[in-house]
């Protein structure tokens, strides 16, 4: 944890090979460990507690949608609605990137290159454009409703301008 912008660091209670970190507000986080499981804090990183279970595979990034709704990106998608105590999947997608814009738009970015969006926090999930079939994408951001963009390894990067339905690859 830092207080003065990256200046000094002090180490916190760990997950081991943590894979991804996301915070709801100052107080409110969640920690993601490569072989499933996590930890929680609710009072600004002083103090972690380990999380309930059910989606117990390698996860590779999360996104808060509430204080209380959590979806995670592993060998599949899963969310827990309660704050973490209990986790069920929700899509048989292996997803490898999720990135959400608001509390019910998402993007899924799967291991074969497919891009899966929600306008429902998770409840449904439909498929839009296959960028490349062996794509494996890294992360996903989007600066607005309809401005994203996938990096893949390799110098790869991808934008879309209309909301995903269409990819372009970008020269870097």
């Amino acid at each position: 944890k830092t207080t003065n912008g990256g200046i000094n660091w002090v180490d916190q209670d760990s997950v081991y090979s943590l894979c991804g970190i996301e915070f709801f507000d100052y107080n409110t986080g969640f920690a993601a460990g490569k072989y499933g499981g996590g930890k929680k804090t609710t009072n600004g990183r002083i103090n972690w507690v380990q999380m309930g279970s059910g989606c117990w595979h390698q996860w590779t990034t999360i996104s808060c949608l509430s204080p209380d709704k959590w979806i995670v990106a592993c060998e599949y998608i899963c969310r827990t609605t309660n704050g973490g105590m209990n986790w069920n999947a929700i899509s048989g997608v292996n997803a490898a990137a999720i990135y959400f814009i608001n509390n019910t738009t998402g993007f899924v970015g799967s291991d074969n290159g497919a891009i899966i969006k929600t306008t429902n926090a998770g409840d449904n999930w439909f498929a839009l454009d296959t960028i490349i079939s062996s794509l494996n994408p890294l992360n996903i951001m989007f600066v607005n409703e309809n401005t994203g963009f996938i990096s893949a390894g390799s110098n790869q990067v991808y934008k879309t301008t209309d909301g995903g339905y269409n990819w372009s690859q970008q020269v870097i």
